[in-house]
């Protein structure tokens, strides 16, 4: 069985997204259509007199332009066994990034093992990478390689990948209230990513009078704690030192900007947090 584990954040909340993309190949056998083929080629170059591998997914459920997700793809062997079963994406679009499951790294393979036995129906996973701006509909090739009694024989295909735009707001703050304990202190602000992907996540802090603020390692501000990359759906938090002995015990309102990159563009999102100063 393939691990589709992905590489990336430790620090994802419950609200993490490293998800399969639904595919319509039911709805494709229900409705009659035919399934997408193609013709396979042997070793030799020869052409094989039957059909050996069907693509069942001719169409993929829709991807986010600027987001990363698992797509499956799902294939079925018809009148012989298909073993040491591959898949590779072939000259993917331009911006595409294509990643496979870690323990097959250069191609994938099905989910149960590496032969799909005749009649079998199994899944291959891809993780893409889609950058903004893609366009609405887009095509994408797959090279199957299989070995069918001791004939090593190949196979494209094509699936389609629908490509939606995002909608909403880029980000969300989850911290909105904060209370110091003493004069001094380090503050956390948690921050939610809605659009694909923020680059670059960067915060700062106007302060009233009399109170201080200093950010990580001297810097003019501070960053999210794991990584400067914001992810829809992941949750992290950016901190910053404030000393409010020069001010007295009571409620104040601290301003923040939050500034990042969305593909090329540059963003800005301001909010507000309420800071509550403690009596000593």
């Amino acid at each position: 069985m393939q691990h589709l584990t992905s590489t990336g954040r430790h620090q994802r909340n419950a609200f993490a997204k490293t998800s399969f993309i639904a595919v319509v190949a039911t709805l494709l056998l229900i409705s009659g259509m035919s399934p997408a083929a193609a013709k396979s080629k042997t070793g030799m170059g020869g052409m094989s007199k039957m059909e050996r591998v069907r693509l069942l997914t001719a169409r993929t459920g829709a991807l986010v332009e600027g987001d990363s997700a698992w797509i499956q793809v799902l294939w079925q062997s018809i009148g012989a066994d298909a073993d040491d079963f591959k898949v590779t994406v072939k000259n993917p679009e331009p911006g595409w990034e294509i990643r496979y499951p870690e323990n097959t790294g250069s191609y994938t393979s099905l989910m149960a093992d590496a032969t799909l036995s005749d009649g079998e129906i199994d899944f291959t996973a891809i993780h893409i990478t889609v950058p903004y701006d893609t366009r609405r509909n887009v095509t994408l090739g797959l090279t199957v390689t299989y070995t069918s009694r001791g004939t090593p024989l190949s196979s494209d295909f094509i699936v389609r990948v629908p490509v939606t735009s995002f909608s909403g707001t880029d980000l969300a703050q989850v911290t909105t209230d904060v209370t110091t304990v003493g004069t001094a202190g380090w503050i956390s602000i948690g921050v939610l990513g809605n659009a694909p992907r923020l680059d670059n996540v960067r915060m700062t802090v106007s302060p009233p009078p009399g109170i201080v603020v200093t950010y990580p390692a001297g810097r003019i501000f501070t960053s999210l704690a794991h990584d400067a990359r914001l992810e829809d759906g992941e949750s992290d938090y950016a901190a910053f030192h404030l000393d409010v002995s020069g001010v007295k015990p009571g409620t104040y309102e601290l301003p923040l900007q939050i500034t990042y990159t969305k593909d090329a563009t540059a963003g800005t999102w301001n909010g507000t947090v309420t800071l509550q100063v403690a009596t000593p």
